[in-house]
């Protein structure tokens, strides 16, 4: 059988400025080879994985093959057909053929869709220029659409306003609208949240049963490739360094660069092989010998002078190595020993053997001899979300991959000679990677948990119940009256990076700086109500409010608002703090950020308070909970949260080993409507969706019964405020009669929210009520950036697409957090729902500054009555915070569990002393 694909010494040359003088005085070019002899085939039906770092030349040798680069040398065979893709002068048909047979999706799936073309034009684009169909191809696009999981609905819709996973779907759609024979994936799930890479990943397995294709996935993601491909290549500075079986590669790795790629996936810091040295050599000043011996650990005088031999064409395993691995050991090198490779590849980053279930495959479709075994007929080989989640967890934790491995330390010692055994370090999830570590202008809370840890505040909240604080820069805090706050600092507390001791002029500057606008604070209205900062000595000053602000210790001192920057450092940087903090003043300091990976902090020696337990802290990004969840099972973190629905199960397996920690949530959860669609601005219909829906019902279908609490509001019920009513509570029988009356009986809605196991189940339990009253709900689940930026869209105007949607807010605890989203002011950013009112805006201005309890509390209730009564809200739920740790921690949060406070965490010992 002809190979699907074969590439035959493919080179690929740029020409490069910086040769030297030429004879003529001009600056002479010199060739850079970027692809350099590559040779590999791909069987029908079969999947090659070429893996290797960024610059390897993968996505180069794609481009070369499809004829979108030149070829110095080499040629490529589809289906058995010649293309001489280094010939510039090649006939135009030949190409028109070869592309035809093979699809592709780019790496940026968004950049590679026309912006001036709707996604239909764009799936239908090769067909009109291969003259494919008829010529109304909108039934051809609406299956290729549904056959990739997306509504034939998008087909209108414009690249910015889909998500980045939508957008790889219609990458799908078109490349397989000629039914290709081979399909080129480069990076397909590159920037895309882990849920959605594995939905994915089961789109391009089940595409390949059901059509017969043939694949090449380009990746830099080793769990990946090991669950979906049958064979892997791994590519170093151009050329293919080993080739062979998925699971052979993985199982005994022959060229010590796929070593150092397979063991650098995951596993505890202190069974992880030593890191790569050096860097990846330039391709200007390729290395003689083997271009691996700079960085190979193992190389020998031979490596640095000889390269290594071709391996023979057609081997089932390749490698390019003088002194390869073998299966069961490792060579001895003129006498040089080799560690065994059970040692350099730790079992907990294994994944194979960690956990045995995770294969794509079933036990029906594995050989006796173990291999994976292509499934018989048109059965797609899916792969479980667990399995999926699980692999993919792999490659979310790894701690800087191959090419950063993190700071090179020894074996027995870290930092100064400390020893290992005393160097404690605590590894925890953070629901994201850092966007900002400004106060006055951070993200979510994975911002937060790292500048609550690294900065300090005059008073930080306390862990446990209850919303107490206690002094933290400040030495004495007191509140004179409604307007004036007194403070001295605690004297000593030090800047890190050599800017001295903090002072009452860095108190000042940071929260005077809010109103600056240039500073352009997020957050300005925390620090609305101040009128000044008076320094009244070195340590000492007195707050002076313009008037009454009630939230001043719940949502702005305590919080990260109050935190304190070193005005010496920040006005030396122009003002602007971004991901680098310059200068801190907390129990921890800044050691280093991975991107989309890990943050590690280290104690911080200038801090005079308590010493914190842990040396080190590495905050893991994982915006996924489930995921997370996978990676602590997996022994590669000490603490997470986890999704409320993995809370009864673990109830009930009440693990010996494990904690579990249940705060109820500052949160709430509603679904709001788009007054301004022609769908929804009758009241009448908006009304008759409040009351078709049963929020409990909602609830105990999404988490079970008792464990979270249904809403009656947006303010949560430990808040003052919280409402114990609706004002149109469920009826369905009603809501009929006012669809009728609205002359709305065959309603068609669509409610849009973003990738969370809860609001899936959510969104089922009321799309099955809406239809109980003749509403025919349609679900959107996208990317919660992308559905942000489309509410948001006021110049493109795409907002006025949106019909319902469904999110979860959270707050402080205090309810002007709750309400302040919802003015006339914030329509276009964060009032979605488009209904406001100066009467309502006067009213929350007013509760903000009462200083009355009670009628604060019967401020925000009447608030929370005037949204409900604009029909525009459905108040669903509030949600918990749930924490997985190990038995020897003592964790530490905020009362509502959002937050881990990073510097009150402690072990537990056997004897259960803290």
């Amino acid at each position: 059988m002809k190979p699907a694909l074969e590439v035959w010494k493919a080179t690929v040359r740029y020409a490069a400025e910086g040769g030297g003088l030429s004879e003529a005085g001009g600056n002479r070019q010199r060739e850079v080879t970027i692809v350099d002899g590559v040779t590999f085939r791909i069987q029908p039906g079969t999947t090659l994985g070429l893996v290797g770092e960024s610059g390897s030349g993968k996505t180069t040798l794609a481009q070369a093959i499809l004829g979108l680069v030149p070829m110095a040398d080499g040629h490529v065979l589809v289906n058995g057909h010649v293309f001489d893709s280094h010939a510039t002068s090649a006939p135009r048909d030949p190409w028109r053929e070869i592309r035809r047979e093979i699809g592709v999706t780019f790496q940026d799936a968004v950049a590679s869709l026309d912006p001036r073309m709707t996604l239909g034009e764009s799936i239908a684009e090769p067909l009109r220029v291969y003259r494919v169909g008829g010529r109304d191809k909108r039934a051809e696009v609406a299956r290729l659409m549904e056959q990739v999981g997306l509504s034939p609905a998008l087909r209108d819709r414009y690249p910015h306003q889909i998500s980045g996973g939508q957008a790889r779907r219609v990458s799908v759609a078109r490349a397989i609208a000629l039914k290709p024979s081979l399909l080129i994936a480069d990076e397909p799930t590159a920037g895309l949240d882990l849920s959605v890479q594995g939905e994915l990943l089961n789109l391009l397995v089940r595409l390949q049963t059901d059509f017969g294709l043939s694949s090449l996935l380009i990746t830099h993601n080793l769990p990946v490739a090991r669950q979906i491909t049958d064979r892997i290549a791994i590519m170093y500075l151009g050329r293919i360094v080993e080739m062979g079986p998925t699971e052979t590669i993985f199982a005994a790795p022959h060229h010590p660069y796929t070593q150092a790629l397979i063991a650098a996936r995951g596993g505890h810091a202190e069974e992880r092989p030593r890191p790569l040295p050096g860097e990846v050599p330039s391709l200007t000043r390729r290395p003689d010998g083997c271009e691996f011996h700079t960085r190979c650990i193992h190389a020998q005088p031979r490596c640095r002078v000889e390269a290594p031999a071709e391996p023979p064409v057609g081997a089932e395993h390749q490698v390019r190595c003088h002194y390869p691995l073998a299966d069961e050991h490792r060579l001895v090198a003129q006498g040089a020993g080799r560690k065994p490779l059970e040692e350099a590849l730790p079992t907990s980053s294994r994944l194979g053997q960690a956990v045995p279930a995770m294969t794509c495959e079933t036990d029906s479709t594995r050989s006796a001899g173990g291999h994976a075994q292509k499934p018989p007929g048109n059965t797609p080989t899916r792969i479980s979300r667990r399995q999926l989640m699980t692999v993919l967890a792999g490659g979310a934790i790894a701690a800087g991959g191959a090419v950063t491995l993190g700071r090179q330390r020894t074996r027995d010692t870290v930092g100064n000679g400390v020893p290992v055994a005393d160097h404690k370090v605590l590894r925890i999830q953070n629901d994201g990677d850092i966007m900002c570590l400004d106060p006055a202008n951070r993200g979510g809370w994975y911002d937060q948990v790292v500048t609550n840890a690294i900065f300090s505040g005059l008073c930080q909240f306390d862990g446990g119940e209850g919303w107490t604080w206690s002094k933290d820069a400040a030495q004495t805090i007191r509140q004179i009256d409604d307007v004036t706050i007194a403070f001295e600092l605690r004297p000593g507390l030090q800047w890190t990076d050599g800017y001295g001791e903090v002072t009452a002029e860095d108190v000042k500057y940071s929260y005077e700086r809010f109103a600056d606008p240039r500073v352009q604070a997020i957050f300005k209205d925390d620090w609305a109500a101040l009128d000044k900062v008076e320094v009244t000595g070195r340590y000492s000053g007195v707050i002076r409010l313009k008037r009454p602000y009630p939230p001043l210790f719940s949502s702005t001192l305590p919080e990260t608002s109050g935190l304190i920057v070193c005005k010496a450092a920040v006005e030396k940087a122009g003002g602007r703090i971004r991901m680098d903090p310059l200068a801190t003043c907390g129990p921890y300091r800044l050691e280093k950020w991975e991107p989309r990976k890990e943050v590690t902090l280290v104690r911080h020696e200038g801090w005079p308070g308590d010493r914190p337990y842990y040396d080190e802290i590495r905050l893991v990004a994982i915006d996924e909970e489930r995921v997370a969840h996978v990676a602590f099972d997996a022994g590669d973190l000490d603490m997470t949260k986890i999704e409320p629905g993995d809370i009864a199960p673990l109830r009930e397996e009440n693990d010996p080993d494990v904690n579990l920690i249940v705060k109820p949530a500052l949160a709430y959860t509603f679904i709001g409507m788009n007054v301004e669609h022609e769908k929804l601005r009758d009241i009448r219909v908006r009304r008759a969706i409040q009351q078709a829906i049963d929020p409990q019902r909602v609830v105990d279908a999404t988490f079970g019964p008792d464990l979270v609490d249904r809403a009656y509001g947006l303010v949560p019920p430990s808040l003052p405020g919280s409402r114990r009513r609706l004002l149109y509570p469920y009826d369905p029988a009603r809501a009929k009669r006012l669809l009728s009356e609205a002359g709305a009986e065959n309603l068609e809605l669509t409610l849009t929210f973003s990738h969370d196991v809860a609001y899936a189940t959510a969104a089922q339990a009321i799309q099955a009520q809406l239809a109980e009253v003749g509403i025919r709900l349609r679900l959107d689940q996208g990317d919660a950036a992308a559905q942000a930026a489309q509410q948001q869209d006021t110049a493109g105007g795409s907002w006025r697409t949106v019909e319902a949607y469904m999110i979860t807010n959270t707050t402080t605890p205090d309810p002007s957090w709750v309400t302040a989203w919802y003015t006339c002011d914030q329509i276009g950013k964060w009032n979605w729902a488009r209904a406001c009112s100066p009467k309502w805006d006067a009213l929350n201005d007013a509760a903000i500054a009462e200083t009355n309890p009670s009628k604060r509390a019967a401020m925000y209730v009447r608030l929370q009555d005037m949204l409900e009564e604009t029909g525009a809200y459905v108040f669903l739920y509030h949600g918990v915070n749930a924490w997985v740790t190990r038995k020897n921690l003592a964790g530490s949060w905020t009362s509502d569990g959002r937050i881990a406070i990073l510097k009150d965490i402690r072990s537990i010992s056997p004897e259960g002393n803290v």
